[in-house]
């Protein structure tokens, strides 16, 4: 019998097991995020709402309503867990998890107003497969958050060599998607997708976290790039929150 072939969807999944790194050393991007995602949607109703790659819950849970539906996807199953924990139990009857790949879950076409996709692209077996995969589930002028990084732009490619000389020393379990924001501003032309509006800012290199508190980390980001409403130096960053339409 041949070895098992593993695929990055194992990998990931294997990774975010251990969630600790993701909830507590970047804290700041998870808020920044958060934030982002209320203003770019700010004003909009939507009665279904599909997160994938939802972490614990906190971007989208904000979102939640007594009168519309969220889907919370993820292929870790600890951060199922912690997502359900998350869920207002006055809401719970509105809310479904999943433990899955979105390419394999059993999701109906075209029933998504609103899609929630932050920090996925990096991660899965194919961007271009996704992003087609998630236009088949919006609903025709729904809405899109997708974020990506840059992994081109000068602040990219510094956090690219740090973790290949980090890697040196101590190998990553998978290697990260590397995309420039016109490779994915094409596939979201290819699958008919409309860009609207984006939030650049940069993070700071890892480690950052343990010499800053989050709140100081949060705050600099701030000070540097403003908010999605008067971003300041887009130029200088490698991270892009986008509002497209469908």
């Amino acid at each position: 019998m041949g070895e098992a072939v593993i695929t990055k969807v194992a990998e990931v999944r294997q990774a975010f097991e251990a969630p600790e790194r993701y909830l507590h050393g970047t804290g700041f991007n998870i808020r920044i995020r958060q934030e982002t995602v209320r203003s770019l949607v700010a004003g909009s109703r939507f009665d279904r709402i599909l997160d994938i790659g939802c972490g614990n819950g906190t971007i989208s849970l904000p979102l939640l309503r007594p009168d519309n539906r969220l889907l919370l996807l993820d292929v870790s199953s600890t951060m199922i867990s912690i997502a359900r924990s998350n869920v207002p139990a006055e809401l719970a009857g509105n809310v479904q998890l999943l433990n899955a790949n979105v390419m394999a879950a059993p999701l109906e076409p075209r029933a998504y107003d609103l899609i929630v996709c932050l920090g996925v692209l990096a991660h899965v077996d194919s961007p271009p497969a996704t992003i087609a995969k998630i236009a088949s589930l919006l609903r025709p002028g729904g809405s899109l958050i997708l974020e990506f990084t840059d992994s081109f732009h000068p602040a990219g490619l510094l956090i690219v060599l740090y973790h290949r000389l980090l890697d040196a020393f101590r190998p990553s379990p998978y290697a990260l998607n590397l995309l420039s924001h016109r490779d994915v501003f094409d596939m979201l032309k290819t699958s008919n997708l409309r860009l609207v509006s984006a939030y650049r800012y940069s993070l700071w290199l890892p480690g950052l976290h343990k010499l800053f508190s989050q709140n100081t980390l949060y705050k600099m980001v701030r000070a540097i790039f403003g908010t999605p409403q008067q971003n300041r130096n887009s130029f200088l960053g490698n991270q892009y929150i986008c509002l497209v339409k469908g």
